[in-house]
C-alpha cells in the first residue's frame, strides 16, 4: 500500500542540507550504511562494528600536495573482521563541479590505502540522478549513487519497521526527493547580473578574441564567478574581486607547481596560495564577497577596477597557455 505524500516544509534547500541528512543515515542507520557501503565496494560478508563520520572533512595531504582538499563527508567505516573501509563522498543537487574536482577526490582516496592504512578507499559522488546523467564524463572514476536510490532504501526499510520508525524512514525518504523538486525550477535571470556577465564578456573580448567566457556562468541574482570554457583552468571570481588559475587543472601531466613557477615566474599582480579546499592556485586580487547589486546597481561602478580585474584575467590565460606547454624536465616545448 503506498504511503501518503509527506509535506516536508521545505522551500529552500542547499547541498549542506544533503550533507547532513546523508550523515545522519551513514552514523545512525546500519543497515543503510551496510547498503551505502555495498554500492561503494560490493557485497560484504560481515558486519560494520563502528563507523565515523565527518562533514566538511578538511585533508591537508601533509602539506602543499595538489591533492589537498576538502570532502562533502569522510566516512571511515571498521568491520568486524578487522578491515576498515573509507568513502569520501560529494553531494552535488546543481552545483558545478571544480576542475578535476573527481580526479582530486580519487588521488585523496588513494592516499588513505598508501599512506594511511585504509584496507580500501573510494569516491562516490551523491545526487539527483538527472545530474548524475548530465554530468556522467565529469564524474568518472567515482561510484554514483543517486538520492531516489537512497530514498527507495528507506522507504525499503520503513515498511518493515514499527510505525515511528517508519513515519521517519518515510519523511526522510521524500525530503530526499523532494531535494531535486526545490531546485529543478529555473531560476530566473537577474538583469544586473546579464548586464555586468556581458559588460565583462566583452571587455574580455576586446583584449583577447580567443578567450572563451562561459555566457551560462553568471545570470541569477546570487552567481557572481565568470568561468572560463577556454582555458577553464581561470575562474574569473567577481564578486570576490578576484581571478584565480587552478593548478592541477592548468599544468600538464608530471609539471609541478614549483617547475611551473621556476620557469615561467608568477603572472603579474599574483600570488601563490590555496583557495578555500586547499586547492593551489594562483590569485590575482580577494575581498569579502559583494552582490552584483553592491557591485553594479546600487552606486557608482568602479569601472576602473573591473578592467584591473579584466586585464588581470587576460594575464592569466596567457601564463596558462604558456603553461600547458611546459615538459615535465621544465623546458618550453618546440
Amino acid at each position: 500500500m503506498p504511503s501518503e505524500p509527506v509535506d516536508v516544509g521545505l522551500r529552500r534547500v542547499y547541498e549542506r542540507h544533503l550533507d547532513l541528512l546523508v550523515a545522519e543515515e551513514l552514523e545512525c542507520n546500519e543497515r543503510f550504511l551496510r547498503w551505502f557501503l555495498e554500492q561503494c565496494f560490493g557485497p560484504i560478508d560481515v558486519q560494520p562494528s563502528g563507523v565515523r563520520v565527518v562533514v566538511g572533512h578538511v585533508d591537508d595531504m601533509e602539506g602543499n600536495s595538489q591533492n589537498a582538499g576538502e570532502d562533502d563527508l569522510l566516512v571511515e567505516a571498521r568491520l568486524e573482521s578487522g578491515d576498515s573501509l573509507v568513502v569520501l563522498i560529494e553531494n552535488k543537487i546543481d552545483a558545478v563541479l571544480q576542475p578535476r574536482q573527481i580526479d582530486r577526490y580519487v588521488a585523496r582516496a588513494r592516499r588513505h590505502i598508501t599512506d594511511r592504512n585504509a584496507s580500501a578507499a573510494t569516491v562516490a559522488a551523491v545526487a539527483p540522478q538527472s545530474y548524475l546523467e548530465r554530468h556522467r564524463d565529469d564524474l568518472q572514476g567515482s561510484t554514483v549513487i543517486s538520492v531516489e536510490q537512497m530514498a527507495r532504501e528507506l522507504e525499503d526499510q520503513a515498511s518493515g519497521s514499527s510505525p515511528e520508525i517508519g513515519a521517519r524512514l518515510r519523511w526522510r525518504a521524500a525530503r530526499l526527493t523532494h531535494l531535486e523538486t526545490v531546485r529543478s525550477q529555473p531560476a530566473a535571470s537577474y538583469q544586473p547580473t546579464v548586464e555586468l556577465r556581458d559588460w565583462l564578456i566583452a571587455a574580455i573580448h576586446r583584449r583577447d578574441h580567443t578567450i572563451d567566457p562561459d555566457p551560462g556562468s553568471m545570470r541569477t541574482s546570487s552567481t557572481s564567478w565568470l568561468s572560463l570554457r577556454d582555458p577553464s583552468s581561470v575562474w574569473f571570481k567577481v564578486g570576490h574581486d578576484c581571478v584565480d588559475i587552478y593548478l592541477s587543472e592548468a599544468l600538464p601531466a608530471g609539471v609541478s607547481k614549483e617547475t611551473a613557477l621556476a620557469d615561467l615566474g608568477l603572472p603579474e599582480g599574483f600570488v601563490d596560495t590555496t583557495d578555500s579546499k586547499k586547492n593551489p592556485i594562483l590569485r590575482f586580487g580577494y575581498q569579502p564577497l559583494q552582490s552584483i547589486d553592491e557591485l553594479w546597481q546600487d552606486g557608482p561602478v568602479d569601472e576602473a577596477r573591473l578592467h584591473q580585474l579584466v586585464d588581470a584575467c587576460v594575464r592569466a590565460c596567457a601564463w596558462v597557455r604558456v603553461a600547458n606547454t611546459l615538459r615535465a624536465d621544465g623546458l618550453k616545448s618546440v
